[in-house]
């Protein structure tokens, strides 16, 4: 139960106005058609650009093998909804500055190009085909054009050189376990190695382009100072180099390299400095927004805050501040009561001139720390909210909580008012509950009116049709040959067959094949992939038991649209066993293989597996149910798509009698 406190504040130090409705971008439902690519091609276009000595040496297979894994690996990241396939100016743009660092040596490399994924922390990666992927997370960080074309010289020479070529025939060759190295200290000297060489090759890139060297200093120091605030967070001494250097041994690599250098100085913007710093702070919210949504309340909250100091009138970021702390604490209801932020990091004690870490007790504001909030010193003069240090205004979360929406509603943000009547989950707070339920119905303007009413009158579950909504997970099919897995596509969804003699004349049911949803219903591809992550993910509640439309509003209008108050995934895996073979003839023969025949007979030894995960909206039953029994031997010589088809309808009577099981000998006390 969380406390109610009135607290009267003074906030002269915020300039009160109308301010804008909370930032939240609008997606496409629709998948453009550039998104789709094409596996047989992408593989072909990856092969050749092997070099020779490598796919005609000793192993040609394990070059083959390279070529058509990460051709199914790219294909399916680029459209599987992670990728923001409507941002157009954005996209652009970020384009723009990689070809402006592109160099001769990759001009005519056509396929280049670089996505947007909707991740919230700081990276960006390159794989063998020329796609390159930027977090959406990595840009507010950056001070300018300069930086980002830094990160991206640095894809590019990774690609260039073709790491990621070599790390899988090192894999290959038995120095990795599947692309882990057994001995960790071999990983990491690989993967330092490799990161050193990329350093030193975009650095000539960076220069020859016309931005200025400072970008990659710059670059290395936002990771500096997120490094810096990991290591607060961990009670170990040092950081331990992994698979990256860490960045002091980058930085004084380049300095040298800088100090060395007699060329022109560069510029930090070489396309537009006005569209950079107005797409920066776009992508703020959705930097939050993805951290909310996967879960990573804590970076939401920390990084919502850090916003919020240079611009505290945002109710975008108080939004965010106030929905992280609600659900981290609904699942810990002991979080309400910890320090604001500094809970999990640690101080550095000198004891007897030895130095150790022990836990934080100090709040937030006894002293400005920059590890625990990773800013620029630079950008100090542009902090507005200082204040926050010149006078304690909370210190725990349940304190925060309350001061952030005291400001919120002086700022007139009426989606607070639900965050806040959603942070009353105990009985015995119904009525103050209810109380900010009838404010926030009284607003004409806001986004979970239907979700709101039914909380109200208690009818979030009793107005849900006893239904279920099945969706289909693509299934995951490959050919095991020696040691080698090798993924068969289904390219043109035939397992869709399959699934549909598994669910003719299954009552009760609406079901989904999640392929077909890419195209025309991303949006709800896009809800779906997210619940089916969450049913597969542990959720260990301490305090109220968790209701999913408690957790996030969201969720039950996913169930309200489908009209159903269960929704199940079904995921299945195929695979065939054969004996090993190394000729690329016997690899070649199995890619090209048609999926109709991987689904009719074969004489080879063949598995099946299928988990049923479910999210639930039912009074008196479990949230979450998960089955899953032995891996299924099915025979040779009789039809694989029948026999699977037939397994799916074993396994779903099974869950549905496990399902029942559960709720009656648990339902009044399960989580």
């Amino acid at each position: 139960m969380r406390l109610s406190l009135l607290v009267f504040l003074l906030f002269s130090t915020f300039a009160f106005s109308q301010t804008t409705p909370i930032a939240e971008r609008k997606y496409s439902d629709t998948l453009p058609k550039r998104f789709i690519i094409d596996k047989e091609k992408l593989r072909t276009h990856i092969f050749s650009g092997i070099p020779s000595n490598v796919k005609n040496g000793e192993y040609p297979r394990r070059a083959l093998n390279f070529a058509h894994s990460q051709a199914c690996y790219i294909s399916d990241f680029i459209s599987d909804g992670t990728i923001y396939s409507d941002w157009d100016e954005l996209e652009n743009y970020v384009n723009e500055v990689l070809q402006k660092v592109l160099p001769e040596e990759l001009k005519k490399d056509s396929v280049i190009h670089l996505y947007i994924v909707k991740d919230g922390y700081f990276n960006a990666f390159m794989t063998a085909s020329g796609h390159a992927f930027m977090n959406i997370g990595l840009l507010a960080d950056l001070p300018d054009e300069a930086a980002l074309a830094s990160v991206l010289c640095h894809e590019l020479a990774h690609y260039y050189l073709k790491h990621s070529l070599y790390r899988f025939m090192e894999a290959e060759a038995g120095n990795f376990d599947n692309g882990v190295f057994f001995v960790d200290k071999s990983r990491s000297k690989f993967s330092i190695k490799n990161e050193l060489q990329a350093d030193s090759l975009s650095a000539v890139w960076l220069q020859k382009s016309g931005y200025t060297l400072d970008g990659s200093i710059s670059s290395f120091k936002v990771m500096q100072r997120l490094e810096l605030n990991q290591l607060r967070s961990y009670s170990e001494m040092t950081l331990k180099e992994s698979t990256h250097p860490l960045s002091q041994k980058r930085l004084d690599r380049l300095t040298d390299f800088y100090n060395q250098s007699k060329t022109s100085p560069g510029k930090n913007f070489l396309i537009d400095e006005n569209k950079f710093n107005r797409l920066k702070e776009e992508v703020k919210p959705e930097i939050l927004k993805n951290f909310l949504a996967d879960f990573h309340y804590t970076e939401c909250i920390e990084t919502a805050f850090r916003y919020h100091l240079f611009d505290p009138d945002n109710t975008t970021y108080i939004y965010y501040i106030l929905e992280a702390i609600r659900r981290k604490s609904y699942l810990d209801i002991d979080t309400w009561k910890k320090m604001f932020i500094t809970d999990g990091y640690y101080d550095l004690i000198d004891v007897n001139g030895e130095k150790h870490k022990e836990p934080m007790t100090d709040h937030l504001f006894k002293k400005f720390d920059l590890e625990i909030i990773p800013i620029d010193p630079k950008d100090g003069v542009k902090l507005k909210a200082r204040f926050y240090w010149r006078e304690t205004k909370f210190t725990t979360y349940e304190e925060a909580f309350n001061f952030f929406y005291n400001l919120s509603q002086a700022l007139n943000c009426h989606e607070c008012v639900l965050s806040n009547g959603l942070s009353y989950t105990a009985k015995a707070d119904s009525a103050l509950r209810n109380k900010m339920l009838l404010k926030y119905l009284s607003y004409d303007d806001v986004k979970h009116k239907e979700y709101a009413q039914n909380v109200l009158k208690g009818t979030i579950a009793k107005n849900l049709k006893k239904n279920k909504l099945t969706a289909f997970v693509e299934l995951n099919s490959y050919v095991e040959e020696g040691y080698e897995r090798i993924p068969i596509p289904d390219k043109n969804n035939l397992f869709k067959i399959v699934v549909d003699s598994a669910m003719k004349n299954k009552t009760g049911r609406t079901y989904v094949y999640l392929p077909e949803f890419k195209t025309e219903h991303l949006n709800d591809f896009s809800s779906l992939v997210a619940l089916k992550h969450f049913s597969l993910a542990r959720t260990v509640a301490k305090g109220d038991r968790t209701e999913l439309h408690i957790l996030d509003p969201k969720y039950w209008e996913m169930f309200h649209k489908y009209n159903v108050n269960e929704i199940e995934f079904i995921l299945t895996q195929y695979s065939e066993v054969r004996s090993k073979q190394t000729s690329v003839e016997a690899y070649q023969k199995i890619i090209n293989t048609d999926f109709k025949t991987t689904l009719g007979k074969t004489f080879h030894t063949k598995y099946f597996d299928v988990m049923v995960t479910s999210i639930r909206e039912i009074e008196n039953a479990f949230m979450k149910v998960r089955y899953y029994d032995d891996t299924i031997t099915l025979t040779s010589k009789d039809d694989t798509s029948d026999q699977m088809a037939k397994n799916i309808r074993y396994e779903l009577s099974i869950m549905e009698k496990k399902a029942l099981e559960r709720d009656s000998k648990y339902g009044n006390s399960g989580k």
